[in-house]
């Protein structure tokens, strides 16, 4: 009977010990996400602050349209996160880990029996769910964006280009080799494209 008794007592503390880390595991995931998730929203938004105002410089340069800088923004999201997740989720674990070592909560990890190696441990599932996240955005989704955006860009300076341009007009090559006569110009439609209209140039070259 008194043997009984003991096993249930250490099947008891043994039950009370993996609960405890549980909750000391759960506990450093959720402080880590939300320094993870705060690091990034700041960097985020710098970046996005920082193309802004360099589509705004193209822009009042003429090489931009002003109505395509959101949009253009909006495309490049994913390869901007792309680049901040790893960054951010290391600062996320630099700080909390400070911040549990200043207040002196970190000794009540190891006071629940867990070491720097349990720690580590504890923290691989996120890293791997950033790494996977990381890694669809950067092959899947962020070059696609990023080409479109720059086709948007192209697309807009081409067409500001031959609409500079005007008929019975000549323009010679820079390289002193030749010149075009341009006759006249007319606008046609293409579906396929992301700007609704474009420009058509007949032109003679001698």
């Amino acid at each position: 009977m008194v043997f009984t008794d003991k096993i249930i007592i250490v099947m008891h503390h043994s039950s009370q010990g993996i609960y405890k880390k549980n909750i000391l595991s759960k506990s450093l995931n959720v402080e880590v996400f939300k320094s993870t998730l705060g690091i990034l929203l700041i960097f985020f938004f710098l970046v996005v602050g920082s193309r802004f105002v360099g589509y705004f410089e193209q822009a009042s340069e003429g090489l931009l349209e002003p109505n395509l800088i959101y949009k253009i923004i909006f495309l490049r999201f994913p390869d901007f996160i792309t680049l901040l997740i790893p960054l951010s989720f290391f600062l996320g674990i630099v700080v909390t880990i400070s911040r549990l070592y200043s207040d002196r909560e970190i000794y009540g990890y190891i006071s629940g029996g867990l070491s720097q190696n349990d720690l580590i441990r504890y923290l691989i599932p996120q890293a791997v769910v950033y790494f996977l996240l990381t890694l669809i955005l950067s092959i899947y989704v962020a070059p696609y964006t990023k080409e479109l955006s720059k086709e948007i860009i192209s697309v807009d300076t081409i067409d500001e280009q031959i609409e500079s341009i005007k008929p019975q007009n000549i323009l010679s090559f820079s390289d002193n080799h030749g010149f075009i006569y341009i006759l006249s110009l007319i606008h046609i439609s293409e579906p396929t494209r992301l700007l609704s209209i474009s420009y058509a140039v007949f032109c003679l070259k001698k």
